[in-house]
């Protein structure tokens, strides 16, 4: 073990540079028993002064150490394997951070290397005994008797120059995993702090979930004062995004349409939702050198009735599958979204981790003291409250059989409002429409369809509950909006929900809706077991604030810098940019279609048109001259209206 070996520890200098200073500094930062002896950069140190069975550590003059970083350098060469354990080099001028070991703590295995780098080296006396001394052909000699160097990326050697490489080194290709300027990142980050970027570029107002989300993230990670952040914004950010931005201190605003080769990269970018097109992966690989993702929910994913049609489906799972493959780690925001990702094979265990949401923003917005012109129709009477678009998992038709057997069955005289958007394709109004088209039941239920953000809360304080029947969701904010609002919230024990709040507060059954009403009418009578329920949800909502989120992705992106480049990575962005092309060629196709027109395809296309290729530029020289093309339009509309005074029949054009 590393602990029963003896230590040698030789300061490198210039000839005749005095070093007295240098040793007393050098010994002050080792354990006690361990020797420091001076010796001249002109080749390895004297064999004579080095006890038997000792390891032999290097330094140059010049280069700062800080506290603890010998025991660091034991601890990676703690393997017979191991020859040598080198310090990072790192420019001084670079580190904000004061001279030490690193803020944060690299976590083994450890890079490998080719060959020592100069500035602090660590050699275990057993390579030394079997591959020589510390001259240029070391590194060879171990590699030939099977032996290994290491870097330790936590023990920053900080010097004015840059490292200085071993001979042998140079003109040696790094390894494929690249583990030297992995670590050199890491390094860069631990002494700066981490730079960020945050894609921001859905913040063109903040009224929708992710809109929110994504202010709130941005404001917590400020709050940590442990990253150092960019946000990428829309060319037409929200007045009060912009406002919002301006109030926190040092946070970088880039505009995210500008964005191009030249943009300086920070060592993370952070895309806090699912990407939606593949130049959203190729962007992000423009603005950072490590991919976080957050990923909320396979909805999507699994379900081709939220597509136009099953091409797009098929695309959208490609695209799904790519992004998740090119991002180096991805954060889900509950066990329940992990898990699925998991069972689609989509993102390798080790590389997706839980991050919740926050939930210490969903404080009550003061409402208009009486009821909105809008929702005038409910006559004072109680109502349950259905928020959110109108697709098909969230469940609306049950919702309405739910208030019918309210009704029916308990006696409960209320209504039900709908507010949230029209969604196509994806949406349940015709199975709504069929059921509210009978008279008894349509004249119980209101639609709102949008609603701003006064409205909504005030039907979030005024409803008797919220209904939330979704089949499937990543996370679930509903019911912690709705208890921030003192009103109880209907849901099932299912998904995500079931990590957060306990069964015995669930009062849907799924999905049966006569039972489920026979465990609502109770609540919605009784004041008292009302807030019971709410008092359920606002104690675990204490458990979701948004500063845990940021501390739980600072650690995020402190893993990602840690992570090894892939071949996986290298594959999907190649994935990524053959289909941003085909995007391209798309887009540039169906211009091109809406300048030409059907009629101009069926005269000049290549497989129907009528004109032959000689005949069309025969009429492109004559129309592009002025005198000529006068004539011989004049003369093709005189014509065709000569055939019809003439009684002749126009013949129909047929448009592809």
């Amino acid at each position: 073990m590393a602990a029963s070996r003896g230590t040698v520890v030789f300061l490198r200098h210039p000839p005749r540079a005095p070093v007295d200073a240098a040793l007393r500094e050098l010994a002050a930062s080792l354990p006690d028993g361990v020797r420091v002896e001076p010796s001249s950069v002109a080749g390895p140190p004297d064999s004579e002064a080095i006890p038997a069975g000792h390891d032999v550590v290097l330094v140059e003059a010049g280069v700062t150490l800080g506290r603890g970083w010998l025991e660091r350098l034991r601890e990676a060469a703690d393997d017979l394997t191991v020859a040598t354990a080198s310090a990072q080099r790192f420019p001084a001028g670079r580190a904000s951070a004061p001279p030490g070991t690193a803020p944060m703590r690299w976590t083994a295995p450890w890079p490998r290397i080719p060959a020592p780098v100069a500035g602090c080296v660590l050699a275990r006396a057993s390579a030394l005994h079997l591959a020589g001394p510390l001259d240029d052909g070391f590194a060879a000699r171990c590699a030939n008797l099977a032996l290994v160097h290491v870097l330790v990326p936590d023990v920053p050697a900080l010097a004015d120059d840059e490292p200085v490489r071993s001979p042998e080194a140079d003109g040696r290709e790094e390894p494929p995993a690249d583990g030297p300027r992995r670590a050199r990142l890491w390094l860069g980050a631990a002494l700066d702090g981490v730079d960020v970027t945050i894609d921001g570029r859905s913040l063109t107002g903040v009224a929708g979930g992710t809109q929110v989300h994504t202010l709130e993230l941005i404001r917590a990670l400020h709050r940590t004062g442990a990253v150092r952040l960019r946000v990428a914004v829309p060319i037409d950010p929200h007045p009060s995004v912009t406002e919002a931005l301006a109030a926190l201190h040092g946070v970088e605003v880039l505009d995210g349409s500008r964005v191009d080769a030249h943009t300086a990269r920070t060592s993370v970018v952070h895309r806090p939702h699912q990407v939606t097109g593949p130049q959203d992966m190729l962007l992000l690989r423009r603005l950072g050198r490590r991919i976080v993702i957050s990923h909320q929910d396979l909805i999507g994913y699994h379900n081709p009735g939220y597509h136009a049609e099953e091409q797009l489906w098929r695309s959208y799972r490609n695209l799904t599958a790519a992004s998740l493959q090119a991002a180096d780690l991805v954060t889900a925001i509950s066990a329940h979204a992990r898990s699925d990702l998991l069972a689609e094979d989509l993102v390798p265990d080790n590389r997706v981790i839980v991050v919740a949401l926050g939930a210490d923003h969903l404080s009550a917005v003061p409402g208009p003291a009486t009821a909105p012109p809008a929702i005038g129709s409910l006559d004072g009477r109680p109502f349950l409250l259905v928020l959110g678009a109108d697709l098909r998992h969230k469940n609306r038709p049950f919702a309405i059989r739910l208030l019918l057997e309210l009704r029916d069955r308990h006696g409960w005289d209320g209504q039900l409002v709908f507010a949230g958007p029209h969604v196509d394709p994806g949406s349940s109004a015709p199975e709504e429409a069929q059921m509210l088209a009978r008279p008894e039941v349509g004249q119980h239920v209101s639609d709102l369809g949008v609603v701003d953000e006064a409205t909504k809360s005030w039907l979030l304080k005024h409803a008797a509950a919220v209904a939330y029947p979704s089949t499937h969701e990543g996370f679930g904010l509903i019911p912690f909006e709705a208890a921030a609002h003192e009103t109880p919230s209907l849901y099932a024990h299912g998904f995500s929900l079931a990590e957060l709040l306990p069964a015995a507060s669930a009062l849907i059954v799924p999905w049966d809706a006569a039972a489920t009403a026979a465990r609502v009418a109770p609540v919605l009578r009784d004041p008292g077991r009302a807030a019971q329920q709410v008092g359920v949800v606002r104690a675990a909502a204490r458990e979701l604030t948004w500063d845990r989120t940021a501390a739980a992705l600072v650690g995020a992106y402190e893993r990602a810098l840690r992570s090894p480049p892939r071949d996986a990575t290298a594959t999907a962005l190649r994935v990524l940019e053959a289909e941003a092309r085909a995007l391209e060629f798309e887009d540039r196709l169906r211009l091109l279609y809406e300048d030409v027109g059907g009629l101009g395809v069926f005269l000049v296309g290549k497989r129907a048109g009528l004109l032959p290729e000689d005949a069309q530029r025969a009429l492109a020289g004559l129309l592009q001259r002025r005198a000529t093309r006068r004539v011989l339009l004049g003369g093709l509309v005189a014509g065709r209206r000569a055939r019809r005074l003439a009684g002749a029949p126009a013949r129909a054009v047929r448009r592809s």
